[in-house]
């Protein structure tokens, strides 16, 4: 059997576990993974940053520039509120959405959380050129990754049931893969 016959075949033992929830840093691989692994698992993709923007009309920077990043994690919460009650997604999170315990309220018991890790020297290369607004306006993006993973890393940390490296330069279909295989030892732990 292919690996990608196998991870089919384990989707009748998934059933019943709700969304699965991609979080990490930017730059971890959210938006990278979250469309493969959707598809392996036969569910329906969401980018929650992409979502929000969809949902306002704005870009994030426009977004962001008018409202602050209070008003965007206003948004995202209503959002985060709809695909809480789902149980048929794979939602890659926004990068600050576990370092608000509304939004972790809100999303407990309704999926597994897997947090996506890199190195801060990898996070920072595959964001080097990113034109987002950063949390942190005044700093580079490697200081401003730098800020938010020591001022929230236990954030992180604690929303997440699985942790999953992903700068091991494993091809995208190895890392889903892998991470099917954590989802599913996850599950039968659980039962």
């Amino acid at each position: 059997m292919l690996p990608a016959d196998r991870h089919r075949s384990n989707s009748m033992s998934r059933a019943g576990i709700g969304n699965i929830y991609l979080a990490g840093l930017m730059g971890s691989g959210k938006s990278s993974l979250g469309p493969l692994l959707a598809e392996r698992m036969g569910r329906s993709f969401i980018d929650l940053d992409e979502a929000i923007c969809a949902a306002d009309g704005r870009s994030l920077h426009d977004l962001v520039a008018a409202e602050g990043w209070l008003g965007f994690r206003m948004l995202e919460y209503d959002l985060v509120k709809q695909c809480a009650g789902r149980n048929d997604l794979v939602l890659a999170f926004g990068g600050g959405t576990p370092r608000y315990a509304w939004n972790m309220d809100r999303l407990a018991g309704s999926g597994i959380i897997v947090l996506l890790t890199a190195d801060l020297e990898v996070l920072a290369a595959r964001t080097g050129g990113n034109e987002r607004p950063r949390v942190n306006a005044n700093l580079s993006q490697a200081q401003d990754l730098a800020r938010i993973l020591a001022e929230h890393k236990d954030s992180y940390l604690a929303a997440a049931d699985i942790h999953y490296s992903t700068d091991a330069g494993k091809s995208l279909e190895e890392e889903v893969a892998e991470i099917l295989d954590a989802v599913d030892a996850f599950v039968a732990q659980e039962r």
